[in-house]
């Protein structure tokens, strides 16, 4: 009678390296997901920041697309698309009918906003959004949370910021509603601490000779 041990063996090996391989395509999706920021610098100090206004001022692109790089990128000092009021918090659902911000409209808008964002201390900050449609934040022009195609409400990857001095940093976040309902949140988990969320009004703001409608 043949002995069944080769078979065993190789079946054990066969397991072996199969798990080896799965626990390591899990830590590669791991690494996917989290991006690492450094070298940003502020425009503004916390000081020289109290002369700024509350909020992000949004610049509204009547056009249905499927993918962030299908906006148009504007120049908020030449363009003539609509500016809306200043936009204080990201934290915002819409229904399926309901229009989006002061835009007008419940489906095929983008949105170009920009200001600044709030570090008001050193250490390590992690992002994230969650979203419906697209959207790509752009911290110190660097891409720094990136959820760019349609689809429903989901989070984006998180990117652990690096913040080497307090102050203002110049943000512009990219958002599309294609149709349907629609949804727009920002969060952070700021330094020394272990839960995300929502990153508060008092973190955006935009320079007071933007002015609002």
């Amino acid at each position: 009678m043949k002995s069944k041990l080769p078979a065993i063996v190789f079946w054990g090996v066969l397991v072996c390296v199969l798990s080896s391989y799965t626990l390591s395509m899990a830590a590669g999706s791991d690494n996917v997901q989290t991006t690492v920021i450094s070298g940003l610098k502020p425009d503004l100090t916390l000081e020289q920041g109290a002369s700024l206004k509350p909020g992000l001022i949004p610049l509204y692109i009547y056009k249905f697309v499927r993918h962030i790089v299908a906006l148009p990128l504007l120049d908020p000092k030449t363009t003539q698309a609509k500016r809306g009021a200043p936009i204080l918090v990201l934290n915002q659902r819409f229904d399926q009918n309901e229009n989006i911000f002061d835009s007008g409209v419940s489906r095929g808008l983008g949105i170009q906003m920009y200001g600044f964002i709030k570090f008001a201390e050193v250490g390590k900050y992690e992002l994230m959004a969650k979203s419906n449609d697209g959207i790509r934040v752009t911290i110190c022009k660097k891409i720094t949370v990136d959820d760019p195609k349609v689809h429903s409400d989901q989070f984006s990857n998180v990117s652990d910021v690096d913040i080497t001095s307090p102050g203002w940093y110049p943000i512009m976040i990219q958002y599309f509603q294609h149709k349907g309902t629609a949804c727009i949140e920002m969060h952070w988990k700021v330094p020394g601490s272990s839960q995300f969320t929502i990153i508060p009004a008092e973190a955006y703001a935009h320079r007071p000779d933007v002015k609002a409608p």
